[in-house]
């Protein structure tokens, strides 16, 4: 008998945990910087010597979603900060009639 093929919500879960654990790899290994309050304590943990299981710093997959969203609306705040700014500065310099 062939196993099963597994479920759309596990292949989300197993993507999920390999796309964190390789990116923790990647911050453990000085190739990337932190993101998040999660990587940055598990940066600190590395650089503090102390023994760290990545298993203590990988959320579930509704959780890292959750957490993706809120980093793309904080990006997007920035962004539009900056925007307004930009256009304030030329605003300012355009000649006056």
């Amino acid at each position: 008998m062939r196993p099963r093929r597994p479920s759309s919500a596990r292949h989300d879960d197993a993507f999920a945990y390999a796309l964190q654990r390789h990116r923790l790899e990647l911050i453990a290994a000085g190739e990337a910087e932190p993101l998040t309050e999660r990587e940055g304590l598990f940066l600190r943990q590395i650089r503090a010597r102390r023994r760290t299981l990545y298993a203590d710093y990988i959320v579930p997959a509704p959780l890292l979603r959750a957490e993706v969203g809120a980093l793309r609306r904080a990006r997007e705040a920035r962004e539009a900060r900056a925007g307004l700014t930009e256009a304030a500065e030329n605003d300012d310099l355009s000649p006056a009639s």
